[in-house]
């Protein structure tokens, strides 16, 4: 048996923590959105926070001037023209082997099926245009699930929760 498999994960902590759903959380579906600075970020906390079904979309490649704000890309990432969604994949099962990450290189809104927005529990956008934002807005409505959208707005951070039938981005 493999030494990562020797153990739950999050042993020792989670437990003493009263209100966490261990069950819940690793029987979690997150798709997220993006996989730049801010979806390293998001990845990586969920790898290591637990969460069993990791979805990661992201059509572009990995460059040098991402290394200064992306945890979890190398230096040879960018010189093989790697993707980001696939290297985001690869390190997050490193933090964190007793999940499952899988890695989509495409267009979240022409070449992801609509099942799978269906099919998670939540989606987490690190999207940074604002065209994206509408599109994903859209179909987290059709599918009937919250999606939370993540940004930079110039130096601050912004984070919005939307939930069907509650808020809507367009209507922001």
């Amino acid at each position: 048996m493999p030494e990562s498999n020797k153990y739950e994960w999050g042993e020792g902590v989670f437990t003493l923590l009263s209100w966490f759903k261990k069950d819940k959380v690793k029987n979690a579906r997150v798709l997220v959105a993006g996989a730049g600075a801010l979806g390293n970020e998001v990845v990586k906390n969920l790898a290591l926070f637990g969460v069993g079904h990791i979805y990661v979309c992201d059509f572009d490649q990995i460059e040098i001037s991402n290394l200064t704000r992306s945890v979890l890309f190398r230096e040879e990432d960018a010189y093989n023209h790697a993707y980001k969604a696939e290297i985001v994949a690869k390190r997050a099962k490193e933090i964190n082997p007793q999940i499952e990450v899988t890695p989509i290189v495409g267009n979240l809104f022409s070449e992801v099926g609509f099942g799978l927005y269906k099919a998670v529990d939540v989606i987490i956008g690190c999207l940074d245009s604002r065209i994206a934002r509408y599109q994903l807005n859209r179909l987290s409505l059709r599918a009937g699930k919250t999606w939370i959208d993540g940004s930079i707005e110039n130096l601050t951070a912004v984070v919005t929760v939307y939930t069907p039938g509650v808020s809507c981005y367009e209507c922001g």
